[in-house]
This record gives C-alpha cells, structure tokens and sequence, in this order.
C-alpha cells in the first residue's frame, strides 16, 4: 500500500525537487524507504534526503513512500522504459505486482488499453501511475477504493493519494480523482477519459426473494475474494446487520478470524456485540476508550481524514482506536460493512424523502451517494488503515453489488412505511444465510452515537465553549498551520 505522488514541471526545470517536497509531507507508522523515478532512473533510499540531494534536469517524476508491512516489492518499479506506482489489489490472482506486469507490458497505444483494462477489471481495486518520457496516465478504478487527488500551481501539475502533500506545494484547489478515469497529463495539461464509472440505471421488477438470492451470490463470492489469501482477518465489529453478515460470510474461507469493537463504556451496542460474537462462535476484543483518550488522538485523526466535518471526525475515530487495536494484535487486513448504508438505503434520510418528496428525489439522494462513496467515505477508512500499515477490504463496496443495488426498487430498500425496517433485501439476504433475528431485525444506529463519541466530541467542545464544527474546525487549522 505504498503512499504515492506524480508531479510535472510545467516550466521544465527539476521536477525532483518538488516530489521529494511532497513526500516530506507523508507521514506513516511504520516507513520502509522512499522510491522516486524520473527519467530511466528509479531510486530508493531510506531516507528522504538521498532523494532530495538529487540533481536532474526531469520535468517529469513519480515517487512513493513504501511501508514495511508491504509484501511486495519496493516502488516505482520499472517495465519498460516507464516506471509504474501501483496501489491496490488484483482479486482472484495469486499476487497482484507480477500480474500487473503482465497486465501493462506492452508499449505504445496498448500501453493506455492496458491501463483501461484495469480499471475495467471488476475484481481490480487500484489508483496507479504511469510514467513515461513526457507524460503521465493515472487511473483509478471504478468504485474509488484507493485515496486519489490532483491539482495545479503555476509551477506544477500533481497528483498524489494524500491531499497534504499538494498543499505543500502550493496547490489552492485539490480536487478528488473521479473513479472509474483515466487521465493523461503533459506539459500544462490533463485530459480525463471516462472508462468505467458507476452511473444511475434502471429500477427492475424483482422480488424481496429473487433480489435477496442474487446479492447473496454476489456477497459471497465477494468476501471470499477478500480473505482467501490471508491468515489472519480482522472485522470491525458492532454486532450490527452489516458486520455481522461479513463476519459470517468470512468464517466460511478463512480460518483465523477476530471481531474488534470499540466503545465508551457501559454502552448497550458492547453487549449486543458481545452476544453476537457469541452466537457467530467467534473471538470478540473489545477496546474501551474514554474522552480523554478520545483527545489524545484527535490531532492525529484530523491530520490522517485531513477534514474537519463533525460526522467523519466521529466515525473516524472509532476506526482510529479499532484499527490501532488491529496492529497492535498483529493484523495486516481489516474487514469492513461500509458502503452497506449508501447501496441498500440504509439511512433514514433515504426513507424521509421517499415518503415526504416521492420516489425520484429520494432515488436521486441514493445514487448521489454511492457514486460519492470514495470521496465522502472510504477515502477517509482507507487513510487512517494506511498509516497502521493496515490493508482495509470492503466486500460491499464492488462495481457489481453497486450495479445490482441500483436496479433494486425503493421498496426492497429503504420501504415505503416509516415503521419499515430499512436495508430490506440485505435482511433477507442474511436470514437466508442464517443469521439470528438478534441480528436481521435490529434496526440501524451510526457508530458515532451507538459508542458515544459524538455526544463526547460535544462535551469537549462545550468546555472550549464552542460547537462541534467550530471546535474541529480550530484543531484542523492548528494541525496544518503548524505542519506548515
């Protein structure tokens, strides 16, 4: 899971010097070596300053942080006379370096079908770049499930999987890589091609049982993809509908698996989450916390989800002290239900615009969301997992449970009564699958309120005596004026 950047010079001068500014501003727990590549040169070093002390006339680099948690080789790496970053997992492969480079040795105009072969692949989750002579092809794949931003100075083009890095050089407006793109920048320009993105579809006539069976296939073969190469798979546990419905699906392939749940104390979701775990037959670590934990980790939290909203803040804290569980016990993959919500109406919001707006404001609300899944969601997930040196999988998060979702009618969704359960056919799925009522029938509640970290974040903010947002807003400018 390598931290990646890519930078063109637009005046032609040492496009090294301003990669190697990018990457001081990346921070992980665990580095391993930089690796930067310019012309038909790729280098690495341990440290940063070997890099930096480079000479070079290139208007053109990439570059990389590489973590010690990797299993593959160290990059950029080179095929060709082009050095590629790959971020990202080829499911159904035995290792997924080799099996790009069979995927991209080739040379000229095959070169770029190579890359859109990719990011048609619906078993490829990936953000890549490319880099040739005079240009760079970046590529990310359909769903977003790799971090990936550009923007430009009057010096520069760049893109990097991380937004402070581009604000270390000056770039006012960072703007969130579209998923499902491919792009081609040279010289003082970036020209995007479309090549696989989610998009709204048509609604279909089916049945609670008929669409239950089918995302049940899908389900299934997407978590086997996800855990069959590893030994040791972790999930992040609330004992709720979608958690439980990947835990149960997990321990079908993998052997050594364990739920992690975090908490304030004495909330009722622990003891849910316990009795869960129970019935599943599998190992559950709780990790309680409390406010001054909750503050201690803050600064870190705002750095890693480089925001400021009060809503990702409080989620991400509670992935923060899971995921911190999770390399502490020695896991390098992490499981996760996000996605679940967006695809199958699981907020309630969904279900108010059904009843009070009609069913295409509320239709539209949904799509909206899941074609933003990356930037307002997993983004953040998969920035916190990397700094742990953490993999994060998301096996309700593809390209096809995301098509599949999107012809589901709202009535297999969110419901058209508001005493309706919602995320209807993911309920069915799980009975049929066999999960217990405790499970299938417990209504949803959001990680932050269910812990109690939100209602925390509104103590600590009241004793400044301001609110939440204003509050978050005061740590952000104080991480990154600081960092400055």
């Amino acid at each position: 899971m390598p931290t990646f950047i890519g930078v063109i010079d637009k005046k032609g001068r040492n496009a090294v010097r301003i990669a190697a500014s990018m990457l001081d501003a990346i921070e992980v727990s665990i580095p391993k070596s930089y690796g930067i590549a310019w012309q038909n040169t790729v280098k690495y070093a341990q440290t940063l300053t070997k890099l930096q002390n480079e000479k070079t006339n290139s208007s053109i680099a990439i570059a990389c942080l590489n973590q010690a948690s990797q299993p593959d080789n160290d990059q950029p790496f080179a095929i060709d006379h082009r050095a590629i970053i790959f971020d990202g997992e080829l499911y159904c492969q035995k290792r997924k370096l080799p099996n790009l480079t069979q995927n991209l040795k080739t040379t000229g105009k095959q070169y770029t079908v190579s890359s859109e072969n990719l990011i048609r692949n619906s078993n490829c989750e990936c953000a890549f770049i490319i880099m040739n002579l005079t240009s760079l092809i970046i590529g990310r794949d359909s769903i977003g499930m790799r971090p990936l931003y550009y923007g430009e100075t009057d010096e520069c083009l760049a893109f990097a999987s991380m937004k402070k890095p581009l604000w270390n050089i000056g770039v006012q407006t960072v703007k969130s890589f579209p998923p499902g793109y491919l792009a081609t920048a040279e010289n003082n320009r970036i020209n995007f091609q479309e090549v696989r993105k989610i998009k709204p579809t048509c609604t279909r006539r089916i049945s609670l049982k008929a669409a239950s069976e089918t995302l049940k296939t899908l389900l299934e073969k997407s978590v086997k993809d996800r855990v069959e190469r590893s030994t040791k798979v972790a999930i992040a546990f609330s004992g709720g509908l979608d958690s439980s419905a990947i835990a149960f699906l997990a321990k079908k392939t993998a052997k050594n698996i364990r739920l992690f749940h975090v908490s304030l104390p004495n909330k009722p979701e622990t003891l849910n989450a316990l009795e869960v775990a129970e019935k599943l037959e599998l190992p559950l670590e709780t990790c309680f916390f409390t406010e001054q934990d909750m503050e201690a980790i803050l600064h870190k939290v705002v750095q890693l989800v480089e925001e400021s909203d009060p809503v990702k803040i409080g989620i991400a804290i509670c992935l923060y002290l899971t995921v911190a569980k999770v390399a502490e016990k020695r896991f390098d993959m992490l499981l996760g239900g996000q996605g679940a919500d967006e695809l199958f109406g699981g907020y309630k919001r969904y279900q108010e615009k059904y009843i009070n707006e009609g069913s295409r404001k509320a239709r539209n609300a949904i799509l909206n969301d899941i074609m933003r899944l990356s930037e307002a969601n997993i983004d953040r997930d998969v920035k916190i997992c990397r700094f742990f040196g953490i993999e994060l999988r998301l096996p309700f998060a593809t390209y096809d449970i995301a098509r599949l979702a999107m012809t589901f009618p709202l009535d297999l969704t969110v419901g058209k009564e508001k005493t309706s359960p919602r995320k209807l056919v993911l309920r069915e799925t799980s009975r049929c699958l066999g999960l217990p009522p405790q499970v299938t029938e417990r209504p949803k509640k959001a990680v932050q309120y269910a812990t109690g970290v939100q209602k925390a974040l509104s103590t600590i903010a009241e004793r400044e005596g301001v609110n939440v947002r204003q509050y978050l807003q005061q740590v952000f400018t104080s991480v990154f004026e600081k960092e400055s």
